[in-house]
């Protein structure tokens, strides 16, 4: 009798595992795809009331059923130390308002991806984040394609926006979406999830080109061509892949507006062309941020250890910020604050070069160098999808490294 009651309570506490195995699995899908769908200052409430639900639901979970442990990742030590540090910057910042928003929402986000790495290594759902995305571009896809009419608006003059507020910003999660469906690909045996993935791919891709950011355009192409090559080495999956794409691209010309993609073409050529800037082509955009730039460099220099105090390059800019994450941190934070942040990337480098997995070696490191590209064109350091992919990509380096052990 002893032993049926002993076996009946392993079975209870394997059904209760599995329950919540899939409960934070859903709702961490929700929560990942809510970043990309709700990306709008208007609906941004909402990505965050879920991520409430999410970490409040597990801090339940732990509370009730486990034995309250608790981990924590020394990237995300690094974080912290990094967000204690902007902290102490208030003493020293030059605009109170400013600097407190921005701490705020820093605490926000060490917050809960602390509790999130915690869901990620307790229940082993990183899938849920590919997933998210996936759903969240494509939505983005059916805007794209105009299958549907939505009350906000979709582009921003002649570049698409999404659910977004700025193309690039759509731009960026579309290059995130495509990576995430990749890695997904590596461990996946389901052909009607492999189709669904590689129909992200070309659809996100859609959605970067209807963005014109060039950035994204350019990364995005070369991360499709090394999958490409990567599935043409694998003979097993050549013709599945060459007949998807065949119908993919007999679908792509039947729902695209031929004449609306030759003058976005047009389009990112021109503003590929201005990047280099040509008097002819040059590109505003481009123009207005070589000024920010200089500008923050000018703060930098009369700053050099420990900044102005973070956010504070609004002051200098008349409300704007840099749009490069190197000289944003430089100029606010100085070379202590940019020594302390980018010393993470450092140690997931690291991470990401002891993997042993060749293919996932190759793709974490696109990722990374993706990320660093990016911190030319933008500021990630309180960027909640940026956090979350590097989240992903020191549990996955990690997991990846125990098993080959």
């Amino acid at each position: 009798m002893a032993g049926i009651e002993m076996d009946m309570s392993q079975e209870k506490v394997l059904l209760h595992e599995v329950i919540a195995k899939r409960f934070f699995y859903i709702l961490f899908m929700i929560y990942t795809a809510s970043i990309v769908l709700f990306h709008k200052e208007h609906n941004d409430y909402i990505s965050t009331l879920l991520g409430l639900v999410l970490v409040a639901s597990f801090l339940f979970y732990q509370l009730v059923y486990t034995s309250k442990t608790f981990y924590i990742n020394s990237m995300l030590l690094i974080y912290i130390i990094f967000y204690l540090y902007s902290v102490l910057a208030l003493t020293w910042t030059i605009d109170v308002d400013y600097s407190i928003y921005t701490v705020g929402r820093m605490a926000q986000m060490a917050v809960y991806f602390l509790l999130i790495y915690n869901i990620l290594k307790i229940f082993k759902i990183h899938e849920a984040i590919f997933a998210g995305f996936m759903l969240g571009m494509l939505w983005n896809g059916v805007l794209a394609f105009e299958l549907i009419d939505v009350v906000d608006p979709t582009y921003l003059k002649v570049r698409f926006i999404g659910t977004t507020e700025h193309p690039n910003a759509i731009g960026l999660l579309a290059l995130y979406a495509i990576l995430g469906s990749i890695l997904w690909i590596q461990n996946l045996k389901n052909k009607w999830l492999i189709s669904l993935n590689i129909l992200n791919i070309l659809a996100s891709f859609y959605v970067i080109l209807l963005t014109a950011s060039r950035t994204s355009l350019i990364i995005g192409a070369f991360v499709i061509l090394f999958f490409m090559l990567q599935v043409f080495l694998n003979k097993g999956a050549r013709i599945y892949l060459i007949i998807f794409f065949i119908l993919g691209f007999v679908g792509f010309i039947y729902f695209v507006d031929l004449a609306l993609l030759m003058e976005k073409i047009d389009f990112v050529i021109e503003r590929i062309v201005g990047m280099f800037g040509d008097e002819t082509h040059e590109d505003s955009s481009t123009a207005e941020r070589v000024h920010f730039l200089h500008t923050m460099m000018g703060v930098f220099k009369e700053n050099p250890i420990f900044g102005t105090g973070v956010n504070t390059s609004r002051v200098f800019l008349n409300g704007f910020y840099t749009h490069n994450n190197y000289v944003e941190i430089m100029g606010t934070l100085g070379l202590v604050g940019l020594g302390i942040y980018y010393s993470a990337y450092v140690h997931l480098m690291w991470k990401i070069y002891n993997v042993r997995d060749l293919w996932l070696r190759y793709y974490f490191s696109l990722f990374m160098f993706v990320i660093l590209v990016y911190d030319f064109a933008s500021v990630t350091f309180y960027s909640k999808s940026i956090l979350l992919f590097m989240l992903l990509l020191h549990f996955m380096a990690e997991e990846n490294r125990k098993t080959i052990k």
